[in-house]
């Protein structure tokens, strides 16, 4: 009789043993990552440490942060989202936020007609056609975009076309013919070393020569403002 109380109370030991073990395990589960900082275009991985079964991946704005069955997450629009984990009875999270990309800037790209080579590594606005009509300018466009990064163009803060025969000895000293600022987003994206094409319209107030050469030596200026899609890492 002392033998068979003896083995219970050993069966109950080792049953408490294995069920603390368990808990401890279960316990100790993580994720390798409980905040994220993600830029539009971005994936990142995320992995549970210490889980038992099978991992069951979910997000609350999956416009925001989608998240693959394996842990990948990525970013596909600006906002918050929270990534949960679950497996067994138990959940782990990990909060997104996902920013658009920042604003990259082209300061003072100049280009002359007489000069025809491409600027390796930059991005470029250049004019293939001017023309008045009605007191405006009107310039079809090449923007060409000469990294290997897909880009999004946002804006021309500054853009000009100027002509070397206006500039000695008149009151035009920089020899400018009209300057203005331009909204580029209608462009949409633009793959590495690709080029789309645009209209831009000068309005009347933009233009400083009513009637100039514009067959003549021109040279062109302009600060871009544009999104550079970051380059992918590997999930």
């Amino acid at each position: 009789m002392q033998r068979l109380i003896s083995r219970g109370k050993w069966i109950c030991l080792l049953a408490a043993a294995i069920c603390l073990l368990f808990s401890r395990r279960v316990g100790a589960a993580s994720l390798n990552k409980k905040k994220l900082s993600l830029y539009t275009g971005d994936k990142a991985v995320l992995k549970v440490r210490g889980a038992t079964g099978k991992v069951q991946w979910s997000s609350s704005a999956k416009r925001v942060a989608y998240v693959f069955k394996n842990g990948v997450v990525r970013a596909k629009r600006p906002g918050k989202a929270v990534i949960t984990a679950a497996f067994g009875n138990k959940t782990l999270t990990c909060r997104v936020v996902v920013r658009d990309v920042p604003l990259k800037h082209i300061r003072n790209i100049y280009i002359d007609t007489d000069n025809t080579k491409e600027l390796p590594g930059k991005v470029i606005l250049r004019p293939v056609r001017i023309r008045y009509s009605s007191g405006r300018l009107i310039a079809d466009c090449n923007l060409i975009n000469g990294t290997d990064r897909t880009i999004r163009a946002v804006r021309a803060d500054y853009f000009g076309i100027g002509s070397r025969k206006l500039m000695p000895g008149s009151k035009n000293a920089n020899g400018l013919i009209a300057e203005g600022h331009f909204d580029l987003t209608h462009l949409g994206r633009i793959k590495g070393h690709g080029i789309k094409g645009c209209t831009i319209i000068f309005k009347k107030t933009d233009v400083r020569v009513k009637k100039a050469d514009l067959t003549g030596r021109l040279f062109f200026a302009s600060t871009l403002r544009y999104k550079a899609k970051r380059k992918k890492e590997s999930a």
